[in-house]
């Protein structure tokens, strides 16, 4: 009798130690449950920072794209304008840690009918072309 009363006892004690963890499980939940209602009314709840990100990301690439569109389009208008020929020349792109090196082949142009234009993503090289070159004392060899 004396070991079914101790077992009874032993029962009683892990009935109220499961309790007293139940409850401070469900006061932490409580608390956990006021602290997201407060985030989401701040606005700083995760869902919410999660579209805020992706808004944004699809913003900067809109930008970028809406960018080419506009030097394509510029480039269009500009060469429909001049109605000449446009000629590409040769050009190599040589990449370091800090620094870009554009080297492009320009032959029959003075330095001065050079233009250089630079953009976020792109250089743009134009060239004047005299339409008849001044050469003075030449052989053809």
């Amino acid at each position: 009798m004396e070991r079914s009363k101790k077992l009874k006892e032993g029962a009683s004690e892990k009935t109220e130690e499961v309790k007293e963890n139940l409850n401070e499980a469900k006061d932490e939940a409580v608390e956990k449950k006021e602290d997201m209602r407060k985030k989401v009314k701040r606005g700083n709840d995760p869902c919410r920072k999660g579209l805020n990100d992706i808004v944004t990301r699809f913003r900067q690439g809109t930008g970028q794209i809406n960018e080419v569109i506009s030097d394509y389009t510029s480039e269009q208008e500009s060469s429909k304008k001049d109605k000449k020929t446009v000629e590409k020349p040769l050009v190599d792109v040589l990449e370091t840690n800090d620094t870009v090196i554009i080297i492009a082949d320009i032959s029959g142009v003075k330095k001065d009918d050079i233009n250089i234009g630079i953009s976020k993503n792109s250089v743009e090289l134009t060239a004047m072309y005299k339409e008849d070159p001044a050469v003075e004392d030449a052989k053809l060899s």
